[in-house]
């Protein structure tokens, strides 16, 4: 049977169809599952790609909490400092 259509399909330059419409809907079936396993591929691409994003802003940001709490502890040692200074000048004073 295939052989004759698409013997027919040559001779007559196309009038008759060279595929049966249950070869066409098997063809079509078959490029929608490999569209859509792309699809799914793609999308398992993202995902990975938006996790990765994720976990890097989430280092950022866990970095950025050490550098302002870093940051606050050398604020509070600097007062300390200064009013250690100011306390030994003091002291210095009385005693002199």
């Amino acid at each position: 049977m295939g052989l004759f259509r698409k013997a027919m399909s040559v001779g007559t330059l196309g009038i008759v169809s060279y595929r049966t419409k249950d070869q066409r809907a098997g063809r079509y079936a078959r490029q929608m599952r490999n569209a859509m396993r792309a699809q799914v591929a793609q999308s398992a691409a993202q995902v990975e790609v938006a996790r990765q994003h994720l976990a890097a802003t989430d280092y950022a940001n866990v970095r950025e909490a050490q550098r302002d709490e870093q940051a606050r502890y050398a604020a509070e040692l600097a007062q300390y400092r200064i009013h250690l200074a100011q306390w030994q000048a003091e002291r210095s004073k009385e005693q002199a």
